[in-house]
């Protein structure tokens, strides 16, 4: 899709396309946070309760913390509890993350701090994406087509990618790490000698074991990966014994892993189909399918499993094109498959009682393989052709960006803070931790009731939201006299009014003084109570802080 401008050699176009979809892509994350967090997120225990978890030991440095095996197995354990089956290694790299941050970063104890590393993860998941197909592809429209394929993506995307789970956004980024790792392999064929392919098959089974032990998910790309490699391979002796080298050497490591003491709460067994919590996660693949989250899923999945079909069925007869390269071709097979497996492999969809895993949690991972395959094909086209495709996409990504999001309230991310309203709603996870360390450290248990007005707005579904116009066709009026005369617990006076304050900040928050005039008719339905709503409506973020009051 064109060529290289004079005097600037490719690889510096590269090294520009990846620096600039970089910046792009966090400020843009960073952008739908700030705008739009108190729309997008629930107090999730899946992303706040890693805050309990770490409180035990936040007066440890995080090398103690993980360097004594006996420290390391109850910090696992702590971790593990917080993800939803307790089976995720992944949870004890968040935990020790945030752990690091809140330790020797001095981050406070708030939903930015978990956003902050969200984004962070998904940034390096994006920059090892993108290094990877620059390896390969060596096209620096290519890779830009990518990277804005990435950083327009469907909403539900761009939710995992700044979300705090310790599990769904790091596969997206160990996914990644794989793949740049074998990549060569897959780009270069087989190995030129019988020991060096023994060797590749080794490393390869003994790294997929790694994998599995983080994420039972990875199974999936690493099986597919293995059948891919050794399929590649010019006889059926290299092809037997690749195998059986792979699969020795996943059973040895595997073994290391499931009997390795300080690897205990993680409920590991050498025979992984055996556990229990297991077969709980298989039930999971069945249940009542939900049409609308297949749609907004579509937009990101579906254009690369066209592209990929059309490589399969009438590919370019140029052999350089990009569409023709080995990891493209890869790249369209694993989605293909990918989809099927997490999506419609459970035939009672048919029936309407079908894929539960249809969840954008577990097909966000092929989300970046549908935008490598999609501009793989767009390169291969005319640029008019590939063009028009590729700016339609990316219309459809922004416009699914901007239903959240709320152009006049970008203080969001400095007033809300769903770490101390779920720790309010949900103390027992969080009693061990000293107000002190809290954004919004100083806000009283009455005012935190009222500030809970805004869970009223705030989906459940883990990757669901509110838009805009959900918000605009909601009469203000009617929610906080609702919420005053049910939310409202008896106490002082002081309570009281502290309540109100609450609800007169949880106001600001979801009409922000551009839009003040939406409440015109709340005030005189509060009488004289309308003056404490509007203070807590002007009240500054920094008198919540500890000691602010």
């Amino acid at each position: 899709m064109g060529g290289y401008p004079a005097g600037v050699s490719r690889r510096a176009q590269i090294v520009a396309v990846i620096a600039v979809v970089a910046g792009l892509f966090v400020a843009d994350r960073a952008a739908v946070v700030a705008s739009g967090a108190h729309l997008l997120f629930h107090p999730d225990r899946a992303e706040y309760a890693y805050y309990g978890a770490l409180a035990y030991s936040l007066d440890q440095p995080t090398a103690t913390l993980i360097g004594a095996p006996a420290r390391r197995k109850v910090h696992l354990a702590r971790c593990a509890a917080v993800g939803d089956m307790g089976l995720h290694g992944t949870t004890a790299i968040a935990g020790t993350a945030l752990h690091a941050a809140l330790v020797h970063g001095g981050a406070d104890v708030s939903t930015w701090t978990l956003k902050r590393l969200a984004i962070g993860f998904s940034t390096i998941a994006l920059l090892l994406w993108l290094l990877l197909l620059a390896r390969a592809w060596r096209s620096p429209g290519a890779l830009a087509v990518f990277g804005a394929l990435i950083v327009l993506a469907p909403l539900p995307l761009v939710k995992l990618n700044v979300l705090f789970w310790g599990t769904h956004e790091l596969v997206l980024l160990l996914l990644a790490a794989g793949l740049l790792g074998i990549g060569g392999w897959i780009a270069n064929g087989p190995a030129p000698t019988s020991s060096r392919a023994a060797g590749r098959a080794a490393l390869f089974g003994a790294g997929a074991a790694v994998a599995f032990g983080l994420n039972f998910s990875l199974l999936l790309p690493a099986g597919f990966a293995a059948v891919w490699l050794v399929g590649a391979e010019p006889d059926a002796r290299r092809r037997a014994a690749g195998a059986a080298i792979g699969l020795a050497a996943f059973a040895a490591v595997w073994a290391l892993i499931a009997t390795r003491p300080s690897l205990e709460p993680l409920g590991y067994t050498l025979a992984p189909w055996s556990n229990p919590r297991v077969e709980e996660v298989g039930q999971r693949w069945y249940g009542p399918i939900s049409w609308g989250r297949a749609l907004a899923v579509a937009p990101g999945l579906i254009p690369g499993l066209v592209a990929a079909l059309w490589l399969a069925v009438a590919p370019s007869e140029d052999p350089e094109a990009l569409e023709r390269h080995p990891l493209t071709r890869f790249l369209a097979a694993y989605l293909a498959v990918g989809f099927v497996v997490t999506a419609a492999l459970p035939m009672g969809w048919l029936t309407g009682d079908g894929p539960a895993m249809f969840q954008h949690r577990y097909v966000g991972p092929l989300y970046p393989v549908s935008a490598a395959v999609v501009a793989a094909w767009a390169a291969s086209r005319s640029r008019r052709v590939g063009g028009a495709v590729v700016i339609v996409l990316l219309g459809i990504g922004a416009v699914g960006q901007l239903a959240p999001q709320q152009a006049t309230n970008f203080g969001v991310a400095s007033r809300y803070d769903g770490a101390r309203l779920y720790c309010h709603l949900r103390g027992e996870d969080c009693r061990d931790l000293p107000l002190e360390r809290f954004r919004m450290g100083g806000a009283s248990p009455a005012f935190l009731d009222g500030f809970a007005l805004l869970t009223r707005h705030q989906k459940l579904e883990q990757l669901a939201w509110i838009d805009r116009t959900e918000l605009s066709e909601v009469l203000p009026e009617a929610v906080a006299m609702g919420w005053i005369a049910d939310g409202w617990s008896m106490g002082s006076d002081a309570d009281r009014e502290q309540f109100l304050l609450g609800v007169g900040y949880a106001m600001r928050l979801l009409h922000p003084p551009p839009e003040v005039g939406r409440l015109d008719g709340l005030w005189p339905q509060l009488g004289v109570e309308a003056a404490t709503v509007q203070r807590g409506y002007d009240l500054p973020a920094t008198s919540l802080e500890f000691g602010g009051r």
